[in-house]
């Protein structure tokens, strides 16, 4: 246990948030927060934290949709749409009073700058999105129908992931850490400090092997993902870099930096997969002791 809790502790996400200064870490404390506050059978108030999350920085996207799945959830998860709208609707009439301009209570004009950034980074190496992934694959060109590839692939994922969970309670940590791990999949954008959000699935696996006894092959699918995520460490440079800087005294330019963040946004797609081999096999087992 001590172990996980220093892998937490040095997770690169984390420290490439801070370096950054973004609000990730807050948006995730604060989902993570009124999940847990939700476990106490709670609603409007777990709902408002969840939606404050959202509200702030919109990377756990998932969660009230999540929430929706089990019938003792699904309140919570109506409440958090709810209060999203309203924030939403507020943080807007703001920014109207302020500018002094009605026109501005539309939302639209911020929606269309929010559909043409994807455009402008979709092949960027940074963006460890499956957008990006597949935009960078078919040449580094933008086309109009990897969107619809990626946005069915990532749907593909998330069907998937509601079938390895059934029979887990609503407000069972499985299902936060499944929501954290998909939410950035969806978004065109997602940049490697992003990452974060697949923290809440390594402390779940690591707990789940620990207690259940998994084999050496699940811990270590579990530390490659792990590995992976790692070796970008923003905006100093990556792992990499750093071991080639110690031993050569070679500094790392920006072609070397961006072949390392190719492998290294695989760490999402490695843990999702052992996340969603080792609860498939779980669920097996349950159904074989109930037959």
């Amino acid at each position: 246990m001590w172990s996980t809790l220093l892998a937490a502790l040095v997770f690169a996400p984390i420290a490439s948030t801070l370096w950054w200064k973004q609000f990730n870490i807050v948006a995730l404390g604060l989902a993570a927060a009124g999940f847990m506050w939700s476990r106490q059978g709670r609603s409007i108030g777990p709902a408002a934290l969840i939606a404050l999350s959202i509200a702030i920085k919109p990377i756990v996207i998932l969660l009230p949709l999540a929430l929706l799945i089990r019938s003792e959830s699904r309140k919570t998860g109506w409440w958090a749409i709810g209060w999203i709208v309203g924030l939403m609707a507020l943080a807007q009439a703001f920014l109207a009073w302020r500018a002094r301009n009605l026109r501005d209570l539309s939302p639209i004009p911020a929606l269309q700058t929010f559909l043409e950034r994807p455009i402008q980074w979709a092949c960027h190496p940074e963006n460890y999105s499956p957008y990006s992934l597949v935009c960078r694959a078919s040449g580094g060109q933008y086309f109009s129908w990897q969107r619809l590839v990626t946005t069915a692939g990532v749907l593909l994922l998330i069907l998937m992931a509601v079938d390895v969970i059934r029979g887990h309670p609503g407000r069972s940590w499985v299902i936060f850490a499944f929501a954290c791990l998909l939410s950035p999949m969806v978004s065109p954008i997602a940049w490697s400090h992003y990452q974060i959000l697949l923290l809440p699935m390594f402390l779940l696996l690591a707990a789940e092997f620990a207690l259940r006894g998994a084999s050496m092959i699940r811990w270590l699918s579990v530390a490659a993902a792990y590995l992976l995520a790692e070796l970008t460490w923003r905006p100093l440079g990556t792992l990499v870099g750093a071991f080639r800087y110690l031993f050569s005294g070679q500094r790392e330019n920006i072609q070397n930096m961006y072949h390392v963040m190719a492998v290294a946004e695989f760490a999402q797609y490695v843990l999702l997969i052992a996340a969603l081999i080792w609860f498939a096999s779980q669920r097996r087992q349950a159904a074989k002791i109930l037959a």
